[in-house]
């Protein structure tokens, strides 16, 4: 190695990998052996970099307009990167269809559905209840392929459970997979499907938007209602109790019209035209804030009373007037808010680690003086 660096032996760069010719120009002057002929750090902070990520803005700009341009769209396509817990890096997706250009993409525990521009689902993992709706006993699909309805409608947009999904097609909902809980909506009879088929209480409404969580689904109707079906436990679908729901149920506590839903790991979240939040479900760690928090609270020796479920909606955590919310997404502990501002985004996470952390913290520091006092007494 010593003898390779006071030679200035290295490779160069391959000429397919997709590097730019402004990047291996400095990457070439980095590996100069005289050190007057490298950049120093002050040239790489102040011009070699800016023009770099210039470029690179520069790039992704062409790359967005011509997208808007449906006469171009064929000349782009997305890349799929995938990671899970049992990898340590992002892993390349091979086997996309040529041209494809995604526009939303759901996941189950062990399925994905992939939305593309042209309406178009495709379908890849584990089939072996149907929630790919290939109407097969597949047990799993290893390459995208796309799943096939019995109608011609466009599907504008897709929902994904723990094993079923959920598709909106020209404001019709339809499901597949297994319907154990009633997640299905098609009434009790219907365990399980493994071909999409259409929500029949549903159809007399015109649903704009869908949202699936790990075992509910909800549904919203242009009238500005909510309905919600699947696993009523720890009240997430809103109706007041625990009990499943196995047909479409309109959630008649909302004290609003919605405008946007979206479903969590055991919550529920709306929010209303107004602006306002409202939440339904599990609050395990607080991640539905239903727990109003004091100064007080950090002393106090005893756990706090952190209300364990909601199963009406209630009003949440006020945003101030200039934010809105872009997105909610849940897991089992936690919940992470988008919000927009206009300008920029920003994220706030609704979880109670943090505090309990300096609870915690605060306790140890009182234990250890009420010691030394008692000592000292």
């Amino acid at each position: 190695i010593i003898k390779k660096i006071s030679e200035a032996n290295y490779k160069k760069l391959k000429e397919d990998l997709p590097y730019s010719t402004i990047l291996r120009k400095l990457i070439n002057s980095l590996l100069q052996k005289n050190p007057r002929e490298r950049p120093s750090a002050d040239e790489l902070d102040e011009i070699h970099l800016p023009k770099i990520l210039e470029s690179i803005n520069s790039k992704r700009k062409r790359i967005d307009d011509l997208l808007l341009s449906n006469d171009h769209y064929e000349d782009y396509h997305s890349h799929l990167f995938t990671f899970s817990a049992d990898q340590w890096s992002m892993q390349f997706k091979r086997g996309l269809p040529k041209g494809l250009n995604i526009m939303d993409i759901g996941s189950g525990d062990r399925h994905t559905l992939i939305l593309d521009v042209n309406n178009v689902v495709y379908g890849v993992g584990s089939n072996d209840l149907g929630q790919l709706g290939f109407g097969s006993q597949m047990p799993r699909i290893e390459n995208p392929e796309p799943v096939k309805f019995s109608t011609n409608r466009p599907v504008q947009a897709i929902g994904t459970g723990a094993d079923f999904s959920v598709f909106l097609m020209n404001k019709m909902v339809f499901t597949c997979g297994n319907g154990e809980n009633g997640c299905l909506g098609h009434g009790s009879e219907h365990k399980s499907s493994m071909f999409p088929n259409m929500v029949q209480d549903l159809i007399s409404y015109d649903v704009v938007k869908i949202s699936a969580g790990y075992k509910h689904v909800l549904a919203l109707t242009s009238d500005g209602d909510v309905y919600s079906w699947g696993c009523g436990e720890l009240g997430r679908l809103g109706h007041g109790g625990q009990g499943s729901e196995f047909s479409p149920k309109k959630i008649t506590s909302l004290q609003e019209k919605i405008k946007e839903i979206y479903a969590g790991y055991d919550s529920s979240f709306f929010i209303g035209i107004s602006g306002n939040m409202y939440v339904c479900g599990s609050n395990r760690d607080n991640k539905i804030g239903l727990q109003k928090r004091s100064m007080l609270d950090i002393f106090r020796l005893g756990h706090s009373r952190i209300p364990p479920y909601k199963d009406t909606p209630i009003l949440s955590r006020q945003l101030n007037s200039n934010q809105t919310i872009s997105k909610i997404s849940q897991s089992r502990d936690h919940t992470v808010v988008l919000t927009s501002t206009g300008k920029e985004d920003s994220r706030f996470i609704i979880t109670r680690s943090r505090f309990l952390f300096v609870r915690k913290f605060c306790r140890k520091y009182l234990i250890v003086l009420s010691c030394f006092l008692k000592l000292y007494q």
